[in-house]
């Protein structure tokens, strides 16, 4: 009886050994992952650190371009979802911000922006910034929100929140801002604030 328990053991123990061996053996011929596979969504394509970035216009019948705008950040990344593709820009440093530099058709700078973060979307044509934005315009005109889109066909800037706007003849305040990229012309809802009216 001893003889034929040990046997019985010995089997048993050499069958749970070979099935090892074999689940060991399924496992190491596994193809390994690929990359896209285990890169989470959430993930950047695309990374880069003192990112500068420009968008040009060709300029129908001359072999120029002229630029449209130009970014700096700390850092830049850019993701994919499907369809999809979007730039993020933000600052690392503290205090640091995001700068766009904003073009008219004429190739001079029409604008500036400062802020915590931009998105750009819609194959660059346009932007969301966001968190303590800033738009300075020529003419001692200037901007502040906390989240601020650029349309590039219309040349327009929009608010969905509240604004306040500084120019010589104003002190105004508002919501649902929409203007020209130089802040000459702009509406707003529930507008309050100064206006100086100059004599002629």
């Amino acid at each position: 009886m001893r003889c034929s328990l040990n046997s019985v053991l010995f089997l048993f123990l050499f069958l749970l050994l070979c099935a090892g061996m074999l689940a060991a053996c399924g496992r190491a011929t596994a193809p390994p992952a690929a990359l896209k596979d285990i890169r989470s969504e959430a993930d950047p394509v695309q990374e880069s650190w003192g990112a500068e970035y420009y968008v040009t216009e060709t300029i129908p019948g001359e072999a120029s371009s002229r630029p449209r705008l130009k970014m700096r950040a700390d850092h830049m990344a850019t993701f994919e979802e499907g369809d999809s593709t979007w730039t993020v820009l933000q600052s690392d440093s503290i205090g640091g911000r995001v700068t766009v530099l904003l073009y008219d058709e004429t190739g001079d700078s029409s604008a500036t922006v400062f802020a915590d973060r931009v998105t750009l979307l819609d194959n660059r044509k346009r932007f969301e910034a966001i968190g303590n934005v800033e738009v300075r315009a020529q003419g001692d005109k200037a901007l502040w929100s906390e989240h601020l889109v650029w349309f590039e066909r219309e040349q327009a800037l929009r608010t969905p929140g509240f604004v306040r706007i500084s120019t010589p003849d104003e002190q105004v305040q508002g919501y649902a801002l929409k203007a020209d990229e130089r802040l000459d012309e702009y509406t707003l809802r529930s507008m309050t604030g100064r206006v100086t009216v100059r004599e002629e």
